[in-house]
């Protein structure tokens, strides 16, 4: 329920009785100026005088409304007291003819006075801003005390029917006007709830004009951003694209025909981003050994990216400019110029570093040994026969723990035939499959024992294969690949 003031209800037809006043009251003194000057007439017989006294006191507070009415200091007013002064107008009126037609009885004018109060009660009440109780109490005021000096003096009440329907056309004047009261009353609640609603409707469209304004300032604002990061994005793709093709001609071509008693071989480099921390690398030391590496750089994308750069010029001046070939020291001397770039005096060594692999292949024909050594890094080595698995050593190089003594070199003879492969851990880290889990490295290590007698491309699309649907396969409505994934495999 809406709150309404129903004070303005009265200030409303305040507002019309003061404007109807002039009117109304000049009317009546018009008209009771005739019935003065009848009085001496019609009623010479019966002392006239009592007639007019009857009538002055009407008379007087009519004068007195009218010239309130016009006076500046209430000319606008909405005073109650323009509410008293119009009840002590039309009562005095009332209780004047009241007066008048009592002392009229046995005159032939007595029943046409009857008629004139009603008349006049009626058309007073009809247009007034009484509450129904002061109605009642007006009418009753004057009715009661009437009926009873003329059933007192007179004896008529019983006898009468005209009085006893003067009776009845009050108190039914009375229910029309008290009905009236209420109906113009509720028809000014349901106009004070319209206005209300009506003035709300203008503060929400207000509200929403604000709003919208608000709105497409913000959207020009996000349009601007947008139009700026699309410019960024654009320049960052393009800059990704230029480091991408960067890093490209840093890593090596493979090929069967450049690597030494190597028959075959593919590799499955799958970056999760354009560019890669994961890397491969080849090299010659002391023109007697080939050196293959697999390497793993901390993090990936641009900074991973950087980490594997810089790690392909650090094996090209460990291995190709100071000839070092055994694959453990290749390892501790990749950590301490990794450490050495790491050092940071207010935070001793930073974290980044590298996984690494790195496999040693004697040129000479009549050697059939190979050598590995790992950091944090594995081989696998399957034949016709049987297959093999070495870790690696414990710790990543360029972290704070040294890799001295901790790695060691493994000594695998060369078979016909076998299958050596390298890797990363982003393949078997991959999230995916039924209730997306990692991959693990036991069903890795399976898959490249089952597919090793394949030839290498095969090997490659297979790995390819099934890395998407394990990926795809997740429950997980958006599947995504975590991590670079790099896979070696060559066929000696």
């Amino acid at each position: 329920m809406q709150n309404i003031d129903y004070n303005n209800f009265t200030n409303e037809q305040i507002r019309k009785i003061r404007f109807a006043s002039p009117y109304f009251f000049g009317f009546y003194l018009l008209i009771i100026s005739y019935f003065v000057v009848a009085d001496y007439t019609m009623f010479k017989e019966i002392q006239p005088l009592n007639f007019t006294a009857m009538r002055v006191p009407s008379i007087l507070f009519s004068f007195l409304i009218i010239g309130l009415r016009f006076y500046p200091k209430y000319k606008n007013s909405t005073s109650k007291n323009w509410q008293y002064l119009y009840t002590i107008g039309i009562t005095s009126i009332i209780y004047g003819l009241f007066g008048i037609t009592y002392l009229a009885y046995g005159h032939k004018s007595f029943d046409s006075g009857l008629y004139i109060i009603s008349a006049v009660t009626l058309s007073v009440l009809l247009y007034s801003v009484i509450p129904p109780i002061v109605m009642i109490s007006i009418v009753l005021g004057g009715l009661i005390p009437f009926c009873y000096l003329l059933e007192y003096n007179y004896n008529l009440l019983v006898v009468s029917p005209l009085i006893n329907n003067f009776i009845v056309i009050n108190i039914t004047i009375l229910l029309i006007t008290i009905i009236k009261y209420r109906i113009e009353h509720r028809a000014f609640i349901q106009r004070q709830m319209l206005i209300s609603e009506r003035n709300k409707n203008k503060e929400l469209y207000q509200v929403s004009l604000l709003q919208n304004k608000e709105l497409s300032t913000k959207n020009k604002q996000i349009e601007k951003q947008k139009d700026l990061l699309s410019s960024q994005y654009y320049e960052i793709k393009e800059s990704i694209n230029y480091a991408s093709n960067i890093q490209k001609t840093f890593l090596p071509h493979f090929e069967v025909n450049n690597i030494s008693r190597v028959e075959n071989l593919f590799i499955f480099n799958k970056p999760k981003q354009q560019v890669s921390g994961d890397f491969y690398w080849k090299g010659f030391a002391m023109g007697q050994y080939q050196i293959i590496v697999c390497g793993d750089s901390t993090g990936h994308g641009v900074p991973g990216a950087l980490m594997s750069m810089l790690g392909v010029s650090l094996l090209d001046k460990i291995v190709n400019q100071k000839n070092i070939h055994n694959p453990k020291q290749i390892i501790e001397r990749l950590h301490d110029e990794l450490s050495n770039l790491n050092y940071d005096k207010d935070h001793l060594y930073s974290r980044d570093g590298m996984a690494i692999s790195i496999l040693r292949i004697p040129l000479d024909p009549n050697d059939n040994t190979i050598t590995f050594a790992g950091a944090k890094s594995p081989i696998l080595i399957v034949d016709k026969e049987d297959e093999y698995f070495i870790k690696g050593g414990r710790y990543y190089i360029g972290n704070f723990f040294g890799v001295e003594n901790k790695c060691e070199n493994y000594t695998i003879e060369i078979k016909k035939g076998m299958m050596v492969y390298l890797y990363s851990d982003g393949y078997e880290d991959q999230f995916g499959g039924k209730y997306n889990k990692k991959y693990k490295s036991i069903r890795f290590r399976t898959l490249l024992s089952n597919i090793a007698n394949k030839d290498c491309k095969t090997q490659q699309l297979m790995l390819e294969e099934e890395f998407k649907q394990w990926k795809e396969a997740s429950s997980v409505e958006t599947s995504f690949q975590i991590d670079d994934v790099l896979v070696m495999g060559l066929r000696f």
